[in-house]
């Protein structure tokens, strides 16, 4: 198994109480798991509990950002990297990353770091298909900001919009817009250099809604 960067601040197993009810580990067991690796980090680099405890000294977490990229099921272990990315006279920015332990697989977004020359690599999410009531659903995401704002690019710059509708997945059958795509985002000093298509695919929009609706619009006199 690959070793990751910074020091090891947490290791477990995810638990089905863990989880939603649909199976994946829940956002509060994320928070939860990475607020203990955030203390077991304060110690071992002298922020210890007593110090902390001391009148003298305070601590506050002002801004958290959690990238979530593939789900993590009952049974999974895991374990959690921690490195500091900037220190200032007040304030410490972390990064936690959380990885499989079995498979040594890690899914972090490298968006959204303090440092302003970095170069990262984020996605965007584009997805469109037709709702219950003849309306056409739009869905723009991004793992993080730059992801959103590239999505959104997409959608707005009348070059890539034509390539968006030469690529589309859905182009050979009839009926509304009904797909999704993945773009990969590359950038630095907080600025999008580039962007690749890396998925894409149909969408079976009757499944969407259960499968049901089209069969019932096409009953209404």
């Amino acid at each position: 198994m690959a070793e990751g960067k910074g020091i090891v601040t947490y290791r477990g197993a995810v638990y089905a109480s863990h989880c939603d009810h649909i199976g994946h580990m829940n956002i509060v067991s994320y928070g939860a798991k990475f607020d203990e690796a955030n203390w077991v980090f304060f110690c071992e680099i002298g922020l210890t509990p007593s110090y902390l405890r001391s009148p003298q000294f305070g601590m506050a977490g002002v801004q958290q950002n959690i990238s979530y990229k593939k789900e993590l099921f009952a049974g999974d272990v895991i374990e959690i990297r921690t490195q500091v990315l900037e220190i200032t006279e007040k304030r410490m920015c972390v990064r936690h990353e959380m990885r499989n332990i079995e498979t040594g697989e890690t899914y972090t977004s490298e968006a959204g770091m303090p440092e302003t020359h970095r170069s990262y690599r984020d996605y965007g999410f584009i997805s469109t298909f037709p709702g219950p009531n003849g309306n056409q659903f739009v869905i723009i995401a991004g793992t993080r900001d730059p992801g959103m704002v590239e999505a959104a690019h997409v959608l707005s710059d009348p070059a890539l919009v034509r390539s968006l509708e030469s690529a589309r997945p859905d182009k050979s059958t009839s009926g509304p817009p009904a797909f999704e795509m993945l773009y990969e985002v590359a950038g630095t000093a907080r600025t999008n250099l580039d962007a690749m298509l890396v998925h894409s695919a149909k969408l079976d929009y009757g499944q969407i809604w259960g499968g049901s609706f089209l069969h019932a619009e096409a009953g209404e006199p």
